[in-house]
């Protein structure tokens, strides 16, 4: 724990610690909204998410896929990009355990690496350079506070929701520099590797480069600082590492085809609210799209941060759709815990899904409620439940 007059000194990590407290108490939306306001200033948009940061939130709540608990698991992960890239690229397990005091520090060698499988953002490592030197009860107490770490609850972030909390060893490893192994994140947009991010001295003066492709420095600071003065050599492998990220980052696939009508939505003043997908082109790696009346810049431009509707009935065979009907049943409460009514359908509509909701209120009358973020202060899959603060009068109508 840092000390009082750290925090004295930081605000917003006061902030931020302070509202830790509270936090896995509240709905996952709610608990977004503020961390946000106290990390960026400013409010979260999540109607209409623009930014990296604000889609990144967005994704947290709507896109949990269970695929993703597998690879934020640090075990489970090793065995998933095995299957996908080779063991080679795997560094080496020395053992397995449920807790510290499974461990068996006579069977590991002389240098390790500690890990727990539901650790992130650095926490969760130790780091064992002489295992003569190392305080083997003082390690084991440490486990023991990393093995309370719950970063779903703290961050919302849900795929760590179900991991197993494990430990395990690593074999220790150093890059050129003797000292140390630098840590590379290559940042895949759309499939596409577009940054690479280098994190040095993670346990002492932490460093956060960021790269492009084709290694020149990039001025752009992720929780860290970045320093131009410190030059990352290019890695001798750095193509290798472009393409098997790129293998790596293959999710669904692009869906539209020529032909597709769309509907943009929210829909935009100055463009059309339905349009047809004119040809799709390859460039950089990239899907460029040429829609039927967007002809300029500007008219692209005001498409930027908005969705495409389309059919259903349009999308090809198999395609990995996540279906509304999974809402079906689940019921409605208002913050106060009141329940309003069990959703028995979820309809399809161009600005936004309208849950068809089996009123408790109404004398089990069937009203149409707009599922949209404004409305919506928490889910919970578990419970099958969604809280709605629904305007005054909204279910008699």
């Amino acid at each position: 724990m840092r000390p009082i007059l750290y925090y004295l000194k930081h605000p917003k990590d006061t902030a931020v610690f302070a509202f830790m407290k509270i936090a896995p108490f509240l709905p996952d939306s709610l608990h977004l909204r503020i961390l946000y306001r106290i990390e960026m200033g400013k409010r979260l948009n999540l109607s209409n998410p623009v930014t990296f940061c604000e889609k990144l939130q967005w994704l947290k709540l709507y896109n949990r896929k269970p695929e993703y608990t597998k690879m934020v698991d640090k075990l489970a992960a090793k065995e998933y990009v095995a299957s996908i890239i080779g063991n080679e690229y795997i560094i080496p397990v020395l053992g397995v355990w449920n807790n510290p005091e499974e461990i068996d520090f006579d069977s590991l060698p002389v240098q390790f690496v500690l890990k727990t499988s539901h650790g992130g953002g650095g926490n969760g490592v130790i780091i064992c350079k002489d295992k003569s030197k190392l305080d083997i009860n003082g390690t084991r107490k440490k486990l023991k506070e990393l093995m309370k770490q719950d970063i779903y609850r703290s961050r919302v972030e849900w795929p760590y929701k179900d991991v197993p909390k494990r430990i395990f060893a690593e074999k220790f490893m150093v890059d050129e520099s003797g000292n140390e192994l630098k840590d590379y994140k290559l940042l895949n947009f759309g499939g596409e590797p577009l940054y690479i991010e280098v994190d040095s001295g993670r346990f002492t003066d932490h460093i956060r480069n960021i790269y492009n492709t084709q290694w020149e420095f990039q001025n752009i600071a992720i929780g860290y600082r970045n320093d131009l003065g410190v030059h990352f050599e290019k890695p001798k492998e750095l193509k290798k590492m472009v393409d098997l990220a790129r293998v790596l980052s293959k999710g669904l696939p692009f869906l539209l085809t020529s032909g597709m009508e769309v509907c943009f939505v929210p829909p935009v003043l100055r463009v059309p609210r339905y349009a047809r997908v004119l040809r799709i082109e390859k460039v950089g790696g990239k899907n460029l799209v040429f829609f039927e009346g967007v002809s300029d810049q500007n008219t692209a431009e005001e498409l930027m941060g908005h969705y495409c509707l389309v059919r259903v009935d349009d999308l090809p065979d198999g395609w990995n759709e996540q279906t509304e009907l999974d809402l079906c049943t689940f019921s409605v409460v208002s913050p106060a815990g009141e329940l309003l009514g069990t959703i028995e359908e979820v309809q399809s509509n161009p600005a936004h899904p309208l849950l068809v909701l089996r009123s408790e209120q109404k004398h089990a009358d069937l009203v149409l409620i707009p599922f949209v973020d404004e409305f919506v202060v928490g889910i919970d899959e578990d419970e099958k439940c969604i809280v709605m603060d629904l305007p005054s009068g909204l279910l008699e109508v």
